[in-house]
């Protein structure tokens, strides 16, 4: 995502100043090139690869330059100007095809120019590789439409985060799409991020016959990553995460702040951690997360509506109770995980019957349920303040709370 981000900066500013120019997403942004570019040498099988260029820039053609440069994507874009507004026009195209497969326009007041050209980078950048972005779209499709025998360690990797559902079913298919890619390279750091997602949301949401055993391999799958790629932002977020539920609450927060140094501009990381933080840091952080899940869903506008669960979690958090049950509402998911926090909001909001709702839906599914058990397969702070809270909403919805033995 930093490097696409890159590119597209280059994007904003490069049609500024009216020349034409070539850039690649592969962490490196060209400078002016000459008449023809060089091609660049072959990129690891499978990856993503873009190259920016102006509209209307003479002989560029999307299928000349994916040849040239060695790249699966185009990004072409336009600029005008005038005293009082800014338009960018951009379209996403197929370079093997010539196909387009996304465009979009922006119209901004002009005012402060960096400013403008900020929102704009984050804007596209977020959009196009975004979670349900045109980029995960058409590379998850390819990878569909190849035979079995063909698919590499990318492929299997994207399928698994496609696959992602919060149900038992969905799950398993995630950690077998996942082991797949992880089978056809081990050294391959975002192979592992689904398998232990997948891993951590067994033991929390109640799938796992052995809880224990799945946070054993999703702690085994984040040291994994971060050993194999330490600058990688979801490596950073998914080992902050094992921090956190081993309870190294400071290594979690520097791998946090890491992930979002690396990555300011992913909408994934902006959403993860700032649905996480509301849980991890207290009710003290939450506002700051509830922050990060609202920019997360502005820069990827494509994210599915289940996210807006996610910032329905951070709210409860943020004490912000009537927000926080219109996420949820408004997300239509049904994981186990919304019906508790719906319960959890209807409650503060002395919604009762609602409550009661969502209390007889969390026992059907979960029998076993309590509030304490929940807790002890989270990563909130024993005794902090986010417990506090979830408990009192739980007392008052008429949760379970009886504690059971605890998994680490």
């Amino acid at each position: 995502m930093v490097a696409i981000a890159a590119a597209v900066g280059v994007l904003v500013v490069a049609l500024g100043a009216g020349g034409a120019w070539w850039s690649w997403g592969r962490g490196d942004v060209a400078p002016p090139a000459p008449e023809r570019a060089q091609p660049l040498e072959p990129l690891p099988a499978g990856k993503v690869s873009l190259a920016v260029l102006p509209l209307a820039s003479p002989g560029g053609d999307a299928r000349q330059v994916g040849r040239e440069l060695g790249v699966r994507y185009v990004l072409e874009g336009s600029l005008e100007t005038d005293p009082e507004r800014v338009r960018v026009a951009v379209q996403l195209i197929d370079a093997g095809t010539g196909a387009q497969i996304w465009s979009e326009r922006y119209d901004r007041p002009a005012g402060d120019v960096f400013a403008v050209r900020d929102e704009l980078v984050g804007q596209i950048a977020g959009t196009l590789l975004g979670y349900g972005g045109p980029v995960m779209g058409d590379t998850v499709e390819r990878a569909r439409l190849k035979p079995p025998q063909n698919l590499d360690a990318y492929d299997y990797a994207r399928l698994a985060s496609a696959a992602y559902r919060e149900t038992k079913e969905g799950m398993a298919e995630v950690r077998a799409l996942s082991e797949k890619a992880i089978a056809l390279d081990p050294d391959y750091a975002r192979a592992y991020f689904s398998f232990a997602w997948a891993h951590f949301t067994d033991a929390l949401q109640g799938y796992s016959d052995n809880p224990a055993r799945s946070l054993e391999q999703f702690h085994a799958a984040a040291d994994k990553m971060v050993a194999l790629d330490p600058i990688d932002p979801y490596a950073q977020f998914m080992g902050g995460l094992s921090s956190f539920k081993r309870g190294d609450r400071a290594r979690g927060k520097e791998a946090w702040e890491r992930a979002l140094a690396l990555a300011p501009n992913d909408p994934s990381i902006l959403r993860m951690v700032g649905t996480n933080m509301a849980y991890a840091m207290g009710t003290e952080g939450a506002a700051e997360g509830v922050e990060l899940m609202k920019r997360a869903l502005r820069l990827n506008p494509l994210a599915p509506a289940r996210h807006l669960s996610m910032l329905g979690f951070a709210s409860y958090f943020a004490g912000q109770h009537e927000q926080a049950t219109e996420a949820l509402e408004k997300s239509g998911a049904t994981s186990l995980e919304t019906k508790v926090f719906k319960a959890l909001a209807y409650a503060q909001l002395g919604r009762a019957a609602d409550a009661a709702r969502e209390v007889e839906a969390i026992l059907q599914e979960k029998p076993d349920f309590t509030a304490r058990g929940w807790i002890a397969n989270d990563i909130m702070e024993p005794g902090g303040s986010s417990e506090a809270l979830f408990l009192d909403g739980a007392r008052k919805a008429g949760l379970p709370i009886d504690e059971p033995a605890p998994t680490n």
